[in-house]
């Protein structure tokens, strides 16, 4: 952990912190890359002032902390939600380079998902921040902050071999200041100490250990089955931890989940969104089923169909150019299969659609988790796209989630809903909500998606009876849906890895 003495550096003048700075450069290896140097140097640093207070950490990684404060040379105070993680000692010995890798790739993409950054970075440690100031978000910081620190405990459970992981979240002051002319911040305060101090006394591995005021602010997961028990002070640290003292704290296990489903964030339809004006999270207690469209437009013929849009100042013209849909095709997805429908907003229309989208995970011979991802679809008029995205299922009316999941794996890559069962584990599910978005397939009309975010891990021992999506060998390969005839190109990608559309 990268501590730096605040208290120390500002009791100097200029002249010694200066002195300081340049004794510390000179003990630096002149040969060191650039964007290495400057750990050397405060390396050095960290040691000539290791007299920092126990109990008030200092971090020093982000960029992005908005406190009360605009004087780089005094500390910006503001109250956040953190979550301290770290792998065990017996992790340490055993973990590969890709397993790291895969990790570092699952905080990046929990971090974007939860609006969080990280302000500690390190392979085997390290402090995360949610920073989201968003006012129409139905969850709070804390229900954001434990869903990351479990999910990164799932993560780290479903590893091969293991890796044991403890998480601690806590929301208190956040303190951070910057030198002068120098980038990176420095973090310290109430809410990494104690989210520091849960880490390291959760009795069990794969846990998230909470504060007892933590839990009382859960907004979505305050049903879940946690475990209460006493907080543990660390030995020697009574003193610097008796502001946190609450009597308790709360664990809550890796796989722990509520008769629900639950809130997540991410891609819609596979394409990028140009326009998001909204985006909700919000928890619910069943499957949703998609709301039923004006028989007014159920019932039209595609010229009816065709007027209706140009009456509600929908550029027609733009259908079946580039990576829209034709005019038929949207025809069809609307009135004839009931994939998504309109809603007459007086002025404007504005489309819904039920999506599920599905990662779904195979692991190789290395360990390395690979995804399953569309790189090229083929329209029936002969147009390409290039694609990058997980499988998108479109929940059709009257469906469940679930059932549209099982349904398009045995129409589209003939697996049976029995292979299904065997071969297939469900790890979770989350529901996000995105506003007012400007679809590519769907020009001039705002869509908002209803979308089901679902992880499913393909059994080791079960791969090989799935050659039909290209395992156990991770193949590429190619499907044509039976009643657009669109066809579609899939492979099996690593984290990081580029598809390069061959």
């Amino acid at each position: 952990m990268r501590c730096l003495c605040k208290r120390r550096l500002n009791k100097q003048s200029d002249g010694q912190r200066n002195h300081i700075l340049a004794d510390a450069a000179s003990q630096s290896d002149v040969d060191t890359p650039p964007s290495t140097r400057t750990d050397s140097i405060f390396g050095v640093l960290r040691r000539k002032t290791s007299r920092a207070k126990k109990g008030h950490h200092s971090h020093y990684v982000g960029t992005n902390f908005k406190g009360t404060d605009t004087d780089q040379n005094e500390p910006s105070t503001t109250v956040a939600c953190c979550i301290a993680w770290a792998l065990s000692k017996e992790t340490h010995a055993n973990i590969s380079h890709f397993q790291l890798k895969s990790l570092q790739k699952e905080i990046a993409n929990l971090c974007g998902t939860f609006s969080a950054e990280v302000i500690e970075g390190c392979a085997m440690h390290g402090m995360l921040m949610v920073i989201d100031k968003s006012e129409t978000s139905l969850t709070s910081h804390e229900d954001a902050a434990v869903r990351m620190g479990q999910l990164l405990c799932r993560w780290a459970f479903h590893q091969q071999p293991q890796c044991a992981m403890r998480v601690g979240v806590h929301k208190d002051k956040v303190h951070c200041f910057r030198f002068p002319n120098q980038p990176n911040a420095y973090y310290y305060g109430a809410a990494l100490a104690m989210a520091t101090h849960l880490m390291e006394t959760v009795p069990k591995e794969f846990c998230v250990h909470i504060s007892d005021s933590c839990k009382s602010r859960l907004a979505t997961l305050d049903r879940m089955p946690f475990e209460m028990t006493a907080t543990v002070n660390r030995q020697g640290s009574q003193k610097s931890l008796s502001s946190f003292a609450e009597g308790m704290s709360w664990m809550l296990d890796w796989d722990a989940e509520q008769a629900a489903s639950h809130v997540m964030s991410g891609d819609v339809d596979g394409e990028p969104s140009s326009v998001m004006s909204t985006r909700t999270l919000v928890h619910i207690d069943g499957p949703r089923k998609p709301q039923s469209m004006a028989s007014s437009i159920s019932s039209m013929t595609p010229d009816q169909f065709q007027e209706y849009l140009t009456k509600k100042n929908v550029d027609i013209n733009k259908f079946g150019v580039g990576q829209a849909k034709t005019l038929e095709e949207f025809y069809d997805e609307v009135v004839n299969l009931k994939k998504s429908y309109l809603v007459d907003g007086g002025d404007r229309l504005q489309r819904r659609m039920s999506l599920v989208r599905v990662k779904l995970v195979a692991t190789d011979a290395s360990g390395c988790e690979n995804s399953l991802r569309m790189t090229m679809d083929v329209l029936r008029d002969g147009r390409t796209r290039k694609r990058d995205v997980d499988l998108a299922v479109v929940i059709g009316d009257g469906q469940t989630w679930e059932k549209a999941v099982q349904e398009y794996f045995a129409g589209m890559f003939q697996v049976s809903e029995d292979l299904q069962a065997q071969a297939f584990q469900w790890e979770n599910n989350w529901y996000k909500e995105d506003k007012d978005v400007n679809s590519a397939s769907v020009p001039g009309i705002l869509t908002t998606y209803m979308t089901y975010e679902v992880r499913i891990r393909v059994r080791p021992d079960r791969a090989n009876m799935l050659g039909v999506i290209g395992l156990p060998g991770l193949s590429s390969f190619v499907t044509t849906d039976a009643m657009s005839q669109r066809q579609s190109r899939w492979a099996w990608l690593a984290d990081g890895q580029e598809n390069n559309n061959s």
